[in-house]
């Protein structure tokens, strides 16, 4: 039984994907987004620095949509979708990714098509992108690979409209493996979610109570 799960990220669109998730394993998540310094797949000392994040909670499992994290945690009790990522993948799939996971799987996979998806992420990470720039670098990204998989947090925000990009297409996204992970593990039913930023907390909910029309102000600020 899960009590306590602490989802770690660097991304604003695990804002989301943790409400998705509570529909799957509603126990008590503790959501820290690291935006200050996002992107984690170009930081040095990352390492170090999660383990700072990870002592000011209580949990029993880390939760984490950015592979990125999970390359970096020890923690035997990680739930991170990558075990059913490795199990799917085949040859020439295309995954667009960050790049230190990127540059993770050229040493363990010649026969699959990887992107760094940086540019795209980081445009969804500030909400105001045109829409047409995320129409144009999807289409710079994709070619016509049948199977193709998001491998990074903020892909989900517009999982939606990919989807009615790529009708015919198999897509995995990294939330989507965790789901599947997380109907596994049975919980005790709490199903609370506290939330906290390391960025200027007040530009943020503004910015998501915009785009999702719902108040998000009990976002915290946490520094460390």
């Amino acid at each position: 039984m899960i009590n306590k799960i602490l989802y770690l990220d660097d991304g604003l669109g695990a804002i989301m994907s943790c409400q998705e998730f509570k529909k799957h394993l509603s126990c008590n998540y503790d959501l820290l987004v690291d935006n200050v310094n996002y992107p984690y797949s170009l930081r040095s000392g990352l390492k170090n620095h999660l383990n700072k994040a990870i002592d000011l909670f209580d949990f029993e499992y880390i939760l984490t949509t950015n592979p990125t994290l999970a390359l970096c945690l020890d923690n035997k009790n990680l739930i991170d979708g990558l075990d059913s990522f490795y199990g799917l993948l085949e040859p020439k799939d295309l995954v667009i990714t960050n790049k230190r996971f990127k540059n993770h799987l050229e040493k363990e996979r010649k026969d699959i098509s990887l992107i760094d998806g940086q540019l795209l992420s980081n445009q969804i990470q500030i909400f105001t992108s045109p829409i047409y720039i995320v129409d144009n670098i999807l289409k710079s990204y994709i070619g016509d690979e049948d199977n193709i998989y998001f491998m990074d947090t903020n892909f989900y925000i517009v999982k939606d409209y990919i989807k009615k990009l790529y009708p015919n297409r198999n897509l995995v996204f990294i939330q989507d493996l965790i789901i599947d992970q997380l109907k596994e593990k049975k919980s005790l039913s709490q199903g609370r979610i506290k939330r906290y930023l390391t960025g200027y907390r007040r530009s943020v909910y503004l910015n998501l109570e915009e785009k999702y029309k719902a108040s998000f102000i009990d976002i915290k600020e946490l520094r460390f």
